[in-house]
């Protein structure tokens, strides 16, 4: 089968264009709703269908299953959800088949997207990865999947983009909508006002000196200075003494568990062990936790109650609790390119299994699991984000040169690591010296890395160019 012939020019005509959508993860479901309105402006006339979450649903977008509900991680998870995934799909294939969409555009979710995208390319569609998954980083054998199944992939980042490229993918690169979105935010006001705190926005430090071309990021340059994090397992009381005066304001400490059931119940443990410590070595911090769901906030309101503790939870707050933060502890995930375009001074906690942390060892292809690391060291004269070739990730631990180039430490393992993590941030909440070399260091980094006005415009551009391409 073929698609339909596909002209911009048809946003004027009485033929309407017809895209179908699916993002499943909450992240992808906010990128996607975006693109879906800037989809829009372009052709006015044109339907929109697929599987995403509430707010693509807020668009005019028919979004035929909340995909969001199914959002899973590891294999176990996944296998419990294949009921619901072979009912969607068969969905799917009758919609490429009877509908005939100009374009399927994938967001992210590549375990259950790339059987989208096979149901697309059997029935002639062209399909489009917006936001694509970082194969790259785990099991990078699934490239082969890429080059078959897509027909153009928007990359976010310039490490990205050419790997897909050497790899035979047809690629370009558009930039990160976060950088956009926060640019442009739309927050609560009068809840931001109301936390009283110390930061009001994008933290400000005067950056490094930088010669690199926003528009080269392979450009031969100086390397941004990294600040080393010497003995992060120090005691954290040992830096009181070096204790910067306490702002007025509230310094709070943004918690950030994040947007997956099984994210947030076995990382939410060491988070707050955390947040207890850091307030334990400086007691003008104060903790809230930025819920993604309601069930999330029942999960960790339950917690801190167990724990003796009253930390503030907020859904739908997200964006302003970032904002109001002095410093943040997350869980990795897109997230952390939000919390670099704020240069907001991060830590990282993950706690995984033992079963998986001995199977990253094989699938694992990058020295980070934190996309700003990944962005701070591909800018590293002699440095790259990739393992050599069979080289295995050394998962346990990093090396002494991977910890010194990160710019938000982080931490995966099967282990308590709430001591190191606390150690860091109280030097920052503490030190406002330390705090603002840090925050120069990623506004060093955003500034190289938000290159393009408006990634999701130029997406939009770029499907347009593939589909007249194809017409």
């Amino acid at each position: 089968m073929t698609s339909v012939p596909f002209n911009a020019s048809d946003a004027a005509s009485s033929r309407r264009p017809f895209f179908f959508i699916s993002a499943g993860d909450p992240s992808g479901d906010a990128h996607a709703a975006r693109l879906v309105e800037a989809l829009e402006r372009r052709f006015p006339n044109a339907r929109f269908a697929g599987y995403a979450g509430p707010k693509t649903a807020a668009t005019s977008c028919d979004v035929r299953v909340d995909l969001t509900e199914f959002a899973v991680m590891w294999i176990g998870r996944a296998v419990a959800n294949l009921p619901n995934f072979v009912r969607i799909l068969k969905n799917a294939d009758k919609i490429f088949r009877d509908e005939r969409p100009d374009a399927v555009i994938l967001v992210d979710f590549p375990g259950f997207n790339w059987k989208i995208a096979k149901k697309a390319k059997a029935a002639g569609v062209p399909v489009v990865y917006f936001m694509p998954p970082q194969i790259w980083g785990w099991g990078q054998w699934r490239v082969k999947k890429m080059r078959c199944l897509t027909d153009l992939v928007l990359s976010c980042f310039a490490f990205e983009d050419a790997w897909f490229r050497e790899n035979g993918v047809r690629s370009t690169l558009i930039g990160h909508p976060f950088f956009e979105s926060t640019r442009h935010p739309e927050l609560d006001a009068a809840f931001l006002a109301g936390l009283e705190s110390a930061e009001n926005g994008r933290s400000t430090a005067t950056p490094f000196a930088d010669l690199t071309r926003k528009n080269d990021f392979n450009a031969d340059a100086p390397a941004p200075p990294l600040t080393s994090l010497e003995n992060p397992g120090a005691s954290v009381a040992s830096s009181v003494s070096d204790a910067a005066s306490p702002s007025q304001s509230a310094q709070y400490l943004t918690i950030l568990p994040g947007s997956r059931n099984q994210e947030v119940t076995g990382n939410l443990g060491d988070l707050l062990s955390t947040a207890q410590k850091v307030c334990a070595a400086a007691p003008n911090v104060r903790p809230v936790v930025a819920a993604f769901r309601a069930e999330h906030a029942d999960v960790v309101r339950a917690e801190l109650e167990r724990r003796g503790l009253n930390y503030p939870v907020y859904v739908g707050k997200t964006p302003e609790l970032m904002r109001a933060a002095t410093c943040c502890l997350a869980v990795s995930g897109s997230v952390s390119i939000e919390l670099l375009s704020l240069c907001k001074p991060t830590v990282i906690l993950y706690r995984i299994g033992k079963p998986q942390n001995f199977a990253l060892r094989f699938l694992k292809r990058v020295k980070y699991i934190t996309l700003t690391n990944l962005l701070a060291i591909s800018r590293v004269p002699g440095e790259t984000p990739f393992y050599p070739k069979g080289e295995f990730a050394k998962q346990t631990e990093h090396t002494a040169r991977e910890r010194a180039l990160m710019v938000f430490p982080e931490f995966i393992s099967p282990n308590d690591r709430s001591d190191e993590a606390a150690a860091i941030l109280a030097d920052w909440f503490l030190d406002a010296a330390s705090r603002n070399r840090r925050i120069a260091e990623l506004e060093t980094l955003r500034q190289a890395t938000d290159f393009v006005a408006s990634p999701i415009e130029l997406a939009v551009e770029k499907i347009a160019e593939e589909l007249e391409r194809r017409g």
